[in-house]
């Protein structure tokens, strides 16, 4: 089991040549989202724009904690290199993922479930519920850009990920 350090300033770094595999974010992420203690007063939700918080960073991955109003997503995008995962820590969630050669797909993801989502995936998370929801996300290497995509998935922007919530819907 891969440990989860409090949340706590960050610097960065200059991004490691390991690679963290989608099953290895997975446990990490979702042993995160379980312990609940040490991200649950760090939660914030801010109605015009998805709340984001990087909890931790090292040379191999980061972690963020998400929040999310009713109507909130995040657009269809990708993690500019980086492998990811995450984990429904309350509520529920939607993922609606492009797969080449498949089309699009989409999966509703309940409390303590967790999604993989390897480079060079385009997906778009999105609160389609009456509630908020909280999620907990790792990339590796440390997410550094996000190319943004319109429905027709054509390039819509580029966002170089220098503070959480550097673009939100």
């Amino acid at each position: 089991m891969t440990s989860f350090t409090p949340a706590r300033l960050v610097t960065t770094s200059e991004p490691s040549e390991t690679r963290w595999s989608g099953r290895q974010l997975a446990e990490f992420v979702t042993d995160a989202a379980a312990d609940a203690r040490r991200w649950a007063r760090l939660v914030g939700f801010d109605e015009h724009e998805r709340f984001a918080l990087k909890l931790d960073e090292d040379d191999e991955r980061d972690l963020w904690l998400l929040t999310w109003l009713p109507g909130q997503h995040t657009g269809w995008h990708d993690h500019g290199g980086s492998n990811g995962a995450f984990a429904v820590a309350r509520g529920a969630l939607h993922e609606r993922r492009y797969v080449a050669g498949h089309g699009r797909r989409e999966i509703r993801l309940g409390p303590r479930a967790s999604r993989i989502v390897p480079d060079p995936v385009l997906h778009d998370v999105r609160n389609q519920g009456p509630a908020s929801a909280i999620s907990l996300h790792a990339y590796s290497p440390p997410l550094r850009t996000m190319t943004y995509f319109d429905e027709r998935l054509d390039v819509s922007q580029i966002a170089d990920i220098q503070a959480p919530g550097a673009r939100a819907r």
